[in-house]
């Protein structure tokens, strides 16, 4: 997918001042405090699927690294992973450690507070898919048999989450600096965590920050090992490895050691540049976007609904937990389902944080979602009792609308003064006229000037307001669970509706 017009702008002016530019007027990541927060970075050998080495970073402790001698082995593998499943699961609330709490006992998570995993990019999130695929379904009875089977789990539902938009649990490192700042490199070149905080720490000479940026890109930080790093010396210390052992038992110790010597600093340089990519949102001078309030409220939920009560349920009656397929389309309704509910998320994302970041506001109104314009009459439309006030709108730079006739919309910055579009007609002039009936906080209220103002207030006349589609979250949600259900037809997902349509006075004021 290419960038838009906006993207493109700033990414040319990143260029021309040689460093990296702020993307927003706010931070859209949220970053937990110190003791809230789980750094973890893998390695494998090339083509395996399972790790060489882990290393992690739970709080203020200190980073632990483990490795083995021989990752095609899968017993030394499953061994070298049994400690990390318990921190994990630890620090998650898993109720092998911590009472589980229901989301009305939470409330609204105070910012700060929510468990957080921190990876260096995508790949190595594809670790935990593949760490789901190797152990959720271990057969075994042995403790280490049940924590693999729990790592599986608790990895299956991290990989899910990061396929969610908004989702703030398992946050990509890479990702969280992209959404941050705008670089000068292409796409493609920005999945490298190296090179982005070389591009931060050079900021000032652009000659400087793209040598900067090129050395640390010859520096992997994904899953996969130098190759030549790989060839020499760790093939051959793998090869006398393998000599040393006994049939299937463990090798020469000091030889593991040296392996472990070679694999440590590698795993050392991800965990320190993810700690650097945090240092460098902390640090960012802007306001962290207040919509993220709603976002973690969110994931705060999720990880009570799609981890933590089926375990604790599990755990209280003396079962194993379901384990889900990590095969995640197998079932069509299934992937019908989690597309659905991955939507409403998108929707969601957008409209918590839209109404805090101007630059948001500009890139919806540039997409199409949302516009801009002046008002230019107000009318009151209602009798007696009632109110009905009607806004008509003229957008004097039109682009592309992706909006229509009877699309309920909000303004910008203000999501409780809702409405409908009655109409959108051109003006010879080549602008745009919309007309809008005004449904939601159509009386005067104790918020800032000028939204404390009824609808119908006269005083309107000349604001500009941007207007954006309101969110059809619940709808799709509702779509989604029409899917899941096994007692619906083929199709009826497409029949599923919000509500009625609301007509003129029949919203709350």
């Amino acid at each position: 997918m290419g960038v838009s017009n906006r993207s493109l702008v700033r990414r040319l002016r990143a260029w021309s001042v040689g460093a990296p530019i702020a993307r927003g007027q706010t931070v859209h990541t949220a970053v937990s405090e110190l003791e809230n927060r789980f750094l973890l970075a893998f390695v494998r050998m090339g083509g395996e699927s399972r790790p060489w080495g882990v290393a992690w970073k739970k709080g203020s402790n200190p980073v632990k690294v483990r490795s083995i001698g021989e990752p095609r082995t899968r017993e030394f593998v499953d061994e070298m992973l049994v400690e990390l499943a318990h921190e994990l699961a630890e620090h998650l609330g898993h109720p092998l450690f911590a009472d589980v709490l229901h989301p009305t006992e939470i409330g609204q998570p105070e910012f700060g507070s929510l468990p957080q995993i921190w990876v260096p990019n995508g790949s190595h999130i594809d670790m935990l898919h593949f760490l789901a695929y190797a152990y959720i379904r271990r057969k075994g009875e042995s403790d280490d048999d049940a924590a693999l089977r729990m790592l599986g789990r608790i990895s299956l539902h991290l990989f899910l989450e990061s396929r969610r938009p908004g989702q703030q649990i398992i946050i990509d490192a890479s990702s969280a600096l992209r959404s941050a700042y705008d670089f000068p490199c292409e796409d493609a070149r920005q999945a490298h965590l190296g090179l982005l905080i070389a591009w931060l720490e050079s900021r000032g000479e652009r000659d400087k920050g793209l040598l900067a940026a090129l050395e640390a890109e010859r520096l992997p930080v994904a899953i996969s090992l130098d190759p030549e790093l790989e060839r020499n010396p760790l093939s051959d210390l793998v090869d006398k490895y393998n000599e040393s052992r006994t049939g299937w038992g463990k090798g020469d110790k000091k030889i593991e050691k040296q392996i472990h010597d070679v694999l440590s600093p590698e795993l050392d340089r991800r965990i320190g540049l993810v700690r650097a990519a945090i240092e460098h949102i902390e640090n960012d001078e802007r306001d962290y976007n207040e919509g993220l309030d709603e976002l973690l409220k969110t994931t705060s939920d999720q990880l009570y609904w799609g981890l933590l009560r089926a375990e604790d349920a599990a755990l209280a009656a003396g079962k194993e937990p379901f384990a889900a397929d990590p095969e995640t389309d197998r079932d069509p309704r299934s992937a019908t389902f989690r597309y659905f509910m991955n939507a409403a998320a998108q929707d969601r994302e957008r409209n918590a944080l839209i109404h805090f970041d101007r630059e948001l506001e500009a890139e919806a109104i540039n997409d199409g979602a949302a516009f801009r314009g002046i008002i230019t009459t107000v009318s009151d439309e209602g009798n007696g009792r009632k109110t009905i006030p009607v806004w008509t709108i003229v957008d004097q730079t039109p682009g592309s609308l992706s909006l229509r006739q009877h699309d309920k919309v909000c303004v910008v910055g203000f999501p409780k003064r809702t409405g409908v579009v009655r109409e959108i007609a051109p003006l010879s002039d080549g602008s745009l006229e919309v007309t809008v009936e005004i449904t939601g906080m159509k009386t005067a209220n104790d918020e800032d000037w000028p939204h404390r103002m009824a609808g119908a207030d006269q005083s309107w006349l000349g604001i500009a307001v941007t207007l954006i589609g309101t969110s059809f979250a619940d709808m799709t949600e509702k779509k989604a669970r029409t899917a899941l259900s096994r007692d619906a037809a083929p199709g009826d997902w497409m029949l599923t509706t919000n509500k009625r349509p609301v007509t003129s006075g029949e919203d709350d004021e």
